[in-house]
This record gives structure tokens, C-alpha cells and sequence, in this order.
């Protein structure tokens, strides 16, 4: 009987001796998004997307709770536990990495988005 012989087809391409399985390519992601986030500047974009996404969740919250009227008194207090628990984390901490100032950035942003919306309220 005669061996079978396994062709590569013409759609599949050799990468090159890189990473081929998944978990080679798991342990490449770290390395690369420290390369990726050493300039300032794409620090400064996460940032920035960071707090504008915790304005963006305290909007949300604040409307959904506030329009159905149930259950205020619980967000209110699950919100600033959250706040109150990053906070503590934020500095609790001896050496601050990107994205423990992301996780502080995205709790700015929130706490912005909650006051913005108690004086949209108050007037």
C-alpha cells in the first residue's frame, strides 16, 4: 500500500518559524503590549478612552435606575462601594502600572459622570 502523502494546500501560509499554538501565542501578549504602550502617547489615548468610558457607564447607570425608579438606594450604594474599593486599591499600592491608572482613570471618569448628571438634576 502506498504512504498518503499530506500537501500543504495553496491557502494555508508558513508563518515563518513564529509562534504555531495557541498557547505560544498567549505568552507572547504580554511582551507585546508593553512594547505597545511605551509611548506616552498611546497612553495617553487609553487614558483618556479610560475615563470617557467610566462617564460613559455613570451616564448609563444613572439614567437606567433613575427612569425605572427601583432599586436607587442600591446602585447609589454599589457605586460608591466600587468607587471607595478602587480608590483604596489605587493607593494602597507601592508601585502604580498602566492598568491600575486605566482602573483609576476609568473611577474619574464615573465620578465625573455621576456628579455631571446630580447637577443635571438639581437645576
Amino acid at each position: 500500500m502506498e504512504k498518503l502523502r499530506y500537501r500543504q494546500s495553496p491557502g494555508v501560509q508558513d508563518n515563518g518559524g513564529g509562534p504555531r499554538r495557541l498557547v505560544d501565542i498567549i505568552r507572547v501578549v504580554p511582551e507585546i503590549s508593553r512594547n505597545y504602550f511605551k509611548s506616552p502617547s498611546r497612553r495617553a489615548l487609553f487614558g483618556g478612552i479610560s475615563l470617557l468610558g467610566g462617564f460613559y457607564v455613570a451616564q448609563t447607570i444613572s439614567l437606567s435606575f433613575g427612569a425605572l425608579g427601583v432599586n436607587d438606594v442600591i446602585a447609589a450604594v454599589v457605586c460608591v462601594l466600587i468607587t471607595e474599593y478602587v480608590t483604596r486599591f489605587y493607593y494602597s499600592r507601592p508601585k502604580v502600572t498602566f492598568p491600575i491608572a486605566l482602573l483609576n482613570n476609568f473611577k474619574m471618569g464615573f465620578t465625573y459622570g455621576l456628579f455631571i448628571d446630580a447637577f443635571k438634576l438639581a437645576s
